[in-house]
């Protein structure tokens, strides 16, 4: 097969989707398949584009190259309700490929009207015209309303995090939570601070660490490094990783903290329920289709910085807790999680074995069972 990869966040970004195309090229590659992905980092001029013309641009460099391709494409499979989501539409239509669309989250917060207005047009055409819009959860798909298609869980490479689960090292340290993805307001990024605070007044700054991963919104810079010059005694800063390093990090981590506000489904909790991390989330989006709380996670109420203070309390007074919680998270994956049966769907969408409106598929009632 001959597969055009789109997204519009670039592939150094620690997310779901950078994630989750990272591995669906690496996988299609070594079965064979031809495969180009299209991201904003894939071309050095995008990047010199004013801030309100990126999705303009990168939506034309998107169309344009899928289009001049001559030896054609199976598959055209763009992500997210995005203006290059309609471009690799329209792009697949020229060129006769099947257009496949994976909604992850929400409909992300639009900075400008123009973009907001994209946003809606292109969702309303590529929920009506692709051949296959996938959704990552339930939660997910409930979000779209009218919007018909497959739910298909993204899983993770189980080898991989199976590997780095028997090489973590055995920590003899002070209690290490985690933070990784974009560090945000929506994802509870700064009640994960403020927490942090708390416990260190409580506990004293050896008792534990937050190890934070990610990429963060310029607009909230400054807020964050006050933040980050107030708790340097407790926390490390390891800016943004690749989704491979990131993995690592958490495998040497008791326990993942991200009391999002609003998700689709975070395959970061995936990622860290694989390596024994214990995620302390909110019960938001696809996150309960994942995690059952106080089994192989905790559930916190988004918002509540004395809760969500407690519960970290906890985990770091009860070790031997946390520690069987990861190994029942970690067996939960690896029995019903695996990105094999991700990669099998995307592929039967891609040959054109698979309706439009399909109903929910068999492997998120087993998840939901395991």
């Amino acid at each position: 097969m001959d597969v055009a990869l789109c997204a519009p966040y670039g592939l150094a970004r620690v997310s779901g989707v950078s994630t989750f195309l990272l591995s669906l090229e690496a996988s299609l590659r070594t079965r064979g398949h031809r495969v180009r992905v299209l991201t904003p980092d894939g071309n050095a001029w995008l990047r010199r584009l004013p801030p309100g013309m990126m999705g303009v641009g990168l939506s034309a460099w998107t169309f344009w190259t899928i289009v001049r391709d001559r030896t054609g494409w199976t598959a055209v499979h763009a992500n997210q309700p995005h203006l290059q989501s309609l471009a690799a539409l329209i792009a697949a239509r020229v060129k006769g490929a099947r257009a496949v669309v994976t909604y992850h989250s929400p409909m992300p917060p639009a900075q400008r009207r123009a973009a907001a207005w994209g946003q809606e047009l292109s969702h309303r055409v590529v929920a009506k015209r692709s051949d296959t819009l996938a959704f990552v959860s339930q939660a997910t798909k409930n979000l779209y309303a009218g919007a018909s298609g497959p739910v298909v869980y993204i899983g993770i490479d189980t080898k991989e995090t199976d590997r780095l689960l028997r090489s973590a090292p055995q920590s003899k340290g002070p209690f290490t939570f985690t933070f990784a993805g974009r560090q945000t307001r929506t994802k509870g990024f700064f009640d994960v601070l403020a927490a942090a605070e708390r416990l260190a007044a409580s506990f004293g700054k050896d008792a534990f660490r937050l190890s934070l991963m990610g990429d963060f919104p310029v607009e909230e810079a400054a807020e964050r490094q006050n933040w980050l010059d107030r708790l340097h005694s407790v926390v490390e800063d390891h800016g943004t990783l690749t989704p491979q390093d990131a993995v690592r990090r958490m495998a040497g981590a008791q326990a993942l903290v991200m009391p999002s506000y609003g998700e689709g489904l975070p395959l970061v909790v995936l990622q860290a329920m694989a390596v024994g991390c214990v995620p302390i989330v909110s019960p938001v989006g696809g996150i309960p289709e994942v995690v059952e709380d106080r089994i192989t996670g905790v559930f916190v109420t988004p918002g509540n910085v004395a809760a969500l203070a407690e519960v970290m309390a906890w985990a770091i007074r009860h070790p031997a807790d946390i520690a069987a919680m990861g190994e029942r998270a970690a067996e939960r994956v690896r029995a019903s999680w695996s990105f094999d049966r991700t990669l099998g769907r995307y592929l039967s969408f891609y040959a054109g074995k698979v309706a439009h409106g399909e109903a929910q598929p068999p492997d998120s009632s087993a998840a939901r069972d395991a």
